[in-house]
Formats: C-alpha cells, sequence, structure tokens
C-alpha cells in the first residue's frame, strides 16, 4: 500500500507552505518494467500484484526521484532493466496552493555512467533543488530496525526527518563530522603529545556542532509525522512478531500431529 497523502513543503526562502499531489511516474528500462506509466492522482494509491511484478520497484523509482539514490542499491547501474544501458523516470507533480495548480515535471536518466536530472526542463546538480518540489518518506522492511536496532539507526533516521524540511542540515552533519575526524586523528597520532590548545580547540568545535544537531533531532521529535512513522514502525514490528510466532506454533502442531 502506497498512501499519496498531499504532502505540505515549506519554502525556506518564503516561508509559504506548498500542497502538492503525485499525478504520475513514467519509468523506462528502470528494473522490471520496460516502459509503463502509472497514475496516481489519488490521496490514497494501493499497489497489489504478484511477487516480481514491480511493486517494490515502483515504489524505488519515487524515491529515487527524491534523492538520486536507491534504498535498495547505491549503484545506478543495478536500477537498469536487463539487456539495457540506461533507464529513464518522470515524476508529474501538481501544485494546489491556493488554487494555483501548477505543475511540475521531475526528469532523471542515467546512461553511460552520467546522470542528468531536470526540473521543468532545467538541469540541475543537487538532490536539494529537487526537494523544493518534491519529497519522500519510504518505509521498507529494513526500517524495522529502527525499533530493534542500535541508537544510531534512530539517529540516522531523524537526520533523515530533519532533511525533509532543512535541506541544509546535511551541511551541519558534514560539518559535525570533519571535526570529529579531526580531533581524533590529532588524539591517535600524538600518541599521548598534542597541542593543548589545538585540542581544545577542536573539542570546542565539536561542542558546539553537537548542540546542534542535537537541537534539531529534539524538535524533530515533537513532530507529528515523525511521530507517526514511529507509531507505525512499533505497529508493523508487532506484527511482524505475532505472525512469526504464528507460524512456529503451526510448526510446533504439525510436529505434534
Amino acid at each position: 500500500m502506497a498512501k499519496n497523502k498531499t504532502p505540505c513543503v515549506t519554502d525556506n526562502v518564503s516561508g509559504l507552505t506548498k500542497s502538492l499531489q503525485l499525478v504520475s511516474v513514467q519509468l523506462k528500462h528502470f528494473r522490471c518494467f520496460d516502459q509503463r506509466t502509472f497514475e496516481l492522482d489519488s490521496p490514497v494509491v494501493l499497489i497489489q500484484g504478484v511477487n516480481g511484478v514491480g511493486k517494490t520497484s515502483l515504489l524505488e523509482a519515487l524515491h529515487y526521484a527524491c534523492y538520486l539514490r536507491s534504498f535498495r542499491s547505491h549503484l545506478p547501474r543495478d536500477l537498469i532493466a536487463f539487456n539495457n544501458e540506461n533507464f529513464f523516470v518522470k515524476v508529474q507533480l501538481r501544485d494546489n496552493s491556493f488554487g494555483s495548480n501548477l505543475e511540475h515535471h521531475i526528469q532523471v536518466g542515467f546512461a553511460g555512467a552520467k546522470r542528468l536530472v531536470k526540473v521543468n526542463q532545467k538541469a540541475v546538480s543537487s538532490y536539494k533543488e529537487l526537494m523544493q518540489h518534491y519529497r519522500v518518506v519510504s518505509l521498507t522492511e529494513d526500517d524495522l530496525a529502527l525499533v530493534k536496532g542500535s541508537p544510531q539507526i534512530r539517529r540516522t533516521f531523524l537526520d533523515q526527518a530533519i532533511l525533509l524540511s532543512d535541506p541544509d542540515f546535511i551541511s551541519q552533519t558534514r560539518d559535525f563530522r570533519t571535526v570529529l575526524e579531526n580531533r581524533n586523528t590529532m588524539l591517535k597520532s600524538g600518541r599521548g603529545i598534542y597541542d593543548h590548545d589545538l585540542y581544545l580547540l577542536w573539542t570546542q568545535q565539536l561542542w558546539e556542532r553537537s548542540k546542534t544537531i542535537q537541537c534539531a533531532r529534539k524538535k524533530s521529535l515533537y513532530n507529528s509525522n515523525t511521530k507517526l512513522i514511529l507509531c507505525f514502525l512499533i505497529i508493523l514490528t508487532m506484527h511482524f512478531q505475532f505472525h512469526f510466532l504464528i507460524l512456529r506454533v503451526r510448526k510446533v502442531v504439525g510436529l505434534l500431529m
């Protein structure tokens, strides 16, 4: 099931809230699809089919058109259909803000190890530019680790949630990792002997960047959408555990009989 709820996107420049509707997606040589167009102009879209027909691949294409990466593979070539050398994804959106009904088109093509991305026929170089028009939250079976996995997985989830409303947040996390790596390198290379003033400088910068990221994560936890996704994952985890329990009970009963 895919819920195509009209998303609200806040423009960082004007501060206005956009109301967007996903209308359709066109795929060519993407995964198992040779050439196919899906009409999705509805508040709720149900995707049904037997294994291997491309349900997950369709969701993967919608995800890729936002982040320019797949949730199943880090290599774009893996997304190309068998016996082909390229793929193409086109997403059509409608901006319903203030009754405007403006349409936007996002196109992503990959061929010869090169990727070309366009928004309304204008080339873009970063997924940040895409997120001004189109944002996606994808949930897969791997996301059950949010409930059962390590704290680092939950921190990564929060960072991705923050990124949806603040694309510049990624630069803050990169700065944090850079400072952390530089501080650790200094401590390791000195073998106990290092510049104390430099150590204090890196430590101060690390604390400042950590505090900024921590505040952003706390704010995200109070966001209703984040709470909804976490509750959904907890329920989904309980469902899988219950389903697994039923299978084990049936297996034991079968052995007894």
